[in-house]
């Protein structure tokens, strides 16, 4: 659900919500921020369940990329991606925030990668299919700052291009975010909105949604 979803990743350094956080540049980035009409095709993808913060995300990518170092050079065409669920402005416990990290991969190895998890249970695969998307790439030199950015850039122009292109699903689609990498940097973050029949098949975290009334039940 994207008025819900904000999204926030790292790879070696913190990037994604992290990195915008710690980064700000948001109108030089907005001017550079283009939608366009796209397609993630279907691939394979082995991923790690994130609880808490998205200004914390980097520990857990840190954890993946050391866990997934040695194999993911095993895997053909291989990318570190993430998928975040909830919108840390509008949830006041930060603690609750969901999301996934990984890495994509071809099909070509689902056998391999479904035994690797075997040996990994912290881990899941997932068959991902084709996706349509609204996209947007960002050049990671430029740096965002998410509580701003993603709120009065992104989000406002996805709106209007879901309102305009009289698309549906848009309260059901999550953010997901690759990485293009360069000597083991970020070079480039690729956003991906997606909408249509196979949106459910990215929604992967394993938390339930929470409520801020949860925690006063419990007081």
């Amino acid at each position: 659900m994207l008025k819900k979803v904000l999204i926030g990743a790292a790879v070696v350094a913190p990037v994604g919500y992290y990195y915008y956080t710690t980064n700000i540049a948001p109108q030089a980035t907005s001017k550079a921020l283009k939608l366009i009409e796209g397609r993630l095709p279907s691939r394979n993808y082995v991923y790690i369940q994130h609880i808490g913060s998205y200004g914390k995300v980097d520990d857990t990518f840190n954890i993946v990329s050391g866990d997934l170092k040695d194999f993911s050079r095993k895997l053909t065409n291989a990318q570190f991606a993430s998928m975040f669920y909830d919108n840390p402005t509008a949830l006041p416990e930060t603690a609750n925030l969901r999301g996934v990290v990984g890495v994509l991969f071809d099909k070509s190895n689902k056998a391999a990668a479904q035994e690797w998890v075997k040996t990994h249970p912290e881990y899941d695969f997932k068959e991902l299919p084709d996706l349509t998307t609204i996209s947007a790439k960002a050049p990671a030199t430029l740096g965002l700052k998410a509580s701003t950015w993603v709120s009065t850039t992104l989000f406002p122009l996805v709106k209007d291009y879901f309102k305009n292109k009289n698309l549906k699903g848009l309260e059901q689609a999550p953010l997901i975010e690759l990485y293009e990498l360069h000597n083991d940097k970020v070079k480039c973050i690729e956003f991906h909105i997606p909408y249509g029949s196979n949106v459910e098949s990215t929604w992967l975290t394993k938390a339930p949604e929470y409520h801020p009334h949860q925690s006063e039940k419990k007081k």
